[in-house]
């Protein structure tokens, strides 16, 4: 919920601050753009997971082939800004793979640990190309000629993806950690 309302907040923003001058612009105009670019950042986002998730077998994500956690040095920056606090209101969306990442189930099964890692992994691709790829709709007219519309709206989808990839990366040091005191 709290992404929606940052969604339609940051969509109004966009198309308020957009239609103040006057310009060549109508004002439906403007506010279809907002809302085309924001629903094509979304379908981005969408396809990536899709793609990566289940074209893609959740083997290539396993922990051993995979160093996406934060680092020692990052956990504690990431602790500094508050993550603690913030983390648990970034929405989980673990429910599209049947494998919610919001809390662990079963914090004694290796193979559960292991999966847990490898959805983490997948969730951080995900986030990290779903945010980087939304910039290629300014390859794209009309998004192209509405700079000042859809450069904000690819920058909140980065911030957006942004959040949940650092509580992924966060979670998975503490994961790693867990399923290496499994291995001693």
């Amino acid at each position: 919920m709290l992404y929606l309302i940052c969604i339609f907040i940051s969509m109004s923003l966009i198309a308020t601050f957009n239609c103040l001058p006057v310009g060549a612009y109508s004002v439906g105009y403007i506010v279809f753009i907002d809302i085309s670019s924001t629903i094509a950042v979304i379908l981005i986002d969408a396809t990536v997971a899709v793609i990566i998730r289940y074209i893609f077998p959740l083997s290539l994500f396993e922990a051993d082939k995979m160093i996406l956690s934060a680092s020692k040095n990052e956990k504690k920056l990431l602790e500094k800004l508050g993550i603690k606090k913030w983390k648990d209101k970034v929405p989980e969306l673990g429910g599209f793979s049947s494998f919610h990442k919001d809390r662990i189930y079963n914090p004694k099964s290796v193979e559960y640990l292991k999966r847990f890692v490898a959805e983490s992994n997948v969730g951080i691709i995900c986030h990290v190309l779903g945010g980087l790829l939304g910039f290629s709709i300014l390859l794209f007219k009309p998004f192209s000629m509405l700079l000042s519309v859809c450069l904000p709206v690819v920058i909140i989808n980065l911030l957006l993806n942004a959040l949940p990839t650092e509580v992924l990366r966060y979670n998975l040091y503490k994961l790693r950690k867990l399923v290496e005191s499994y291995h001693c």
